[in-house]
């Protein structure tokens, strides 16, 4: 029987990774990934109890009112509140938590203004926080540390700062391992791997339109150096994922992000790297084969789905789910729709014949 501490953590990841779970799944959880086989219902549902009497406590006293800017006054910042440019303070939040960009206001009322967006904003940091550590226990993930250590020995100069940044990026310090790969791009502002870094460490600070912009740049650059491989396909699923998100629906679109050129390069990338565990290119592929595109996107317009396109958009998920063991609830759940939505069609004679993939050399290739 685990300690209610263990517990209360093994509690606290599962609702990280899906804030819908019940108690009774994650009994069933527990007993089989981790052999608690005394785990019972009543206790998962304490420890559920405990750390919503934490979360309300926390709100409330954060709610209270803003933290007080930090002392540091810095020139030539923006305002978060108020548009203002000159001299700001930065968020005391901000800087606890090391992310790639601070808040900034010009005074102590923006920042009480702008605060209850503001703490929004941090709830999901910390959600993101613990999201970040389940993917840092990956095996992929421990051997690209090795594999840039092992090239920061060389004793070229990108590869030394993109061992740098890699090791505040694992320490979650967002605005030291930013720093280091900008240096990078000094020295050679094509380094996709540098790019690359960037698109994760915005992603992992909640700066996902950020992101985005420096993901695009990576494949970019991958492709046209070493082609479409392995490292333009992650950087590639990297971008299609952050350009999905609602918040990066300002992004501008590339030129492939069209219907048929979503289709043929997912299938791609999941074809080069199909094993891939930090990066959720099938998740991406189902939501492509589904037609599921945000809501404000007018760049795409998918055609309609087949019974036997969502039928793959399932196995997908499935897929996703079992190399990334903390989505597979979650994507259960949207499978499961998508299974609902595959009888409702059938049922209705609504099926649809699905277009025939393109060949590569009849798409738009650059990014």
């Amino acid at each position: 029987m685990p300690s209610s501490e263990e517990l209360r953590g093994a509690v606290a990841v599962a609702r990280a990774a899906n804030s819908t779970v019940g108690s009774k799944a994650m009994v069933e959880r527990f007993r089989h990934e981790r052999g608690w086989a005394e785990v019972d219902n009543r206790a998962v549902k304490a420890a559920i109890e405990a750390l919503q009497e934490e979360a309300a406590q926390a709100e409330g006293n954060e709610a209270d009112g803003a933290p007080a800017p930090s002392v540091e006054e810095e020139a030539g910042h923006e305002c978060f509140y108020c548009g203002m440019v000159g001299k700001t303070m930065k968020c005391e939040k901000c800087a606890e938590k090391n992310v790639a960009s601070p808040g900034h206001y010009c005074s102590e009322a923006c920042q009480k203004a702008h605060w209850p967006a503001h703490l929004k904003w941090h709830r999901k940091l910390k959600v993101l926080a613990k999201m970040n550590n389940l993917a840092d226990d990956c095996e992929d993930r421990a051997q690209t540390r090795l594999d840039i250590e092992e090239d920061a020995k060389t004793g070229n100069e990108v590869a030394k700062l993109l061992a740098k940044g890699s090791r505040f990026l694992d320490q979650q310090n967002f605005k030291k391992a930013v720093k280091a790969f900008n240096e990078a791009l000094e020295v050679d502002p094509t380094e996709s791997a540098a790019h690359h870094n960037l698109a994760v460490t915005f992603s992992r600070s909640n700066e996902r339109p950020t992101a985005a912009h420096h993901a695009l740049l990576a494949a970019r650059w991958a492709e046209r150096k070493v082609g479409q491989s392995a490292h333009w396909a992650r950087s590639w699923g990297v971008a299609c994922a952050l350009l999905l998100k609602p918040e990066c629906d300002e992004v501008p679109r590339p030129a492939w992000w069209n219907d048929a050129e979503l289709l043929q390069r997912t299938k791609r990338v999941i074809a080069l790297i199909p094993n891939e565990t930090e990066i959720d290119v099938w998740q991406t592929r189902a939501v492509v084969l589904a037609g599921i595109k945000p809501s404000r996107d007018d760049a795409w317009e998918p055609l309609p789905r087949s019974c036997k396109q969502l039928k793959e958009a399932v196995k997908c998920l499935t897929r996703q789910g079992q190399l990334i063991p903390y989505m597979a609830e979650p994507c259960q759940e949207v499978a499961s729709r998508m299974k609902a939505r595959v009888a409702m069609m059938q049922m209705l004679g609504l099926d649809v014949e699905p277009k025939a993939d393109l060949d590569l050399g009849q798409l738009n290739l650059g990014n």
